[in-house]
């Protein structure tokens, strides 16, 4: 076989066993671009890992950052620092993080989280059903969300979302 079909194959490979974003590029796109829906971000309510539901129609003039992630996913583990971060930063101006976790139990999520101190709010989409609705094609894959609940730009990962929360934040 030639060496450029073998690459191609596998990465393809690479692609198939991962389906995290661990090769993608961490760039911004136009939420239209994506698979996301176009208009209003999908509304959603659904359980957080401390007990009780957040429903993100009632986030309504927060700035909201939605990661969806999960515990086996590598670059997600190493995108949850940069997640705390924000919200240590953020939050006192209105800045809200939602972390949410594909498809893992309750146990998994909390250990992994309560392991590691994060304090961010952490959601879990226990079905993917959200995760469907925003278009997610691989994780970690992070959405900001304005204060009219209008999806702004979509990432690999939440790396470059503080550069849209410092947009969105202005006067």
């Amino acid at each position: 076989m030639h060496k450029p079909v073998l690459l191609i194959a596998a990465l393809l490979l690479a692609v198939a066993c991962c389906p995290c974003t661990a090769l993608l590029p961490i760039v911004p796109q136009p939420a239209g671009r994506t698979g996301l829906p176009e208009g209003t971000a999908p509304d959603f309510t659904l359980d957080r890992l401390g007990g009780g539901t957040v429903t993100l129609s009632d986030l309504r003039g927060h700035v909201v950052v939605l990661d969806f992630w999960a515990t086996w996913c590598t670059p997600c583990i190493e995108s949850m620092p940069y997640l705390q971060s924000l919200n240590d930063r953020y939050s006192e101006q209105g800045v809200v993080v939602l972390a949410i976790n594909q498809e893992e139990s309750r146990s998994t999520v909390d250990r992994f989280i309560n392991g590691r101190g994060y304090t961010f709010t952490v959601l879990l989409d226990t079905d993917g059903a959200v995760a469907r609705d925003y278009g997610v094609w691989g994780i970690p894959y992070t959405v900001v969300v304005d204060q009219s609940g209008m999806p702004h730009t979509v990432w690999a990962g939440p790396e470059g979302a503080e550069a849209e929360v410092l947009r969105l934040l202005e006067p």
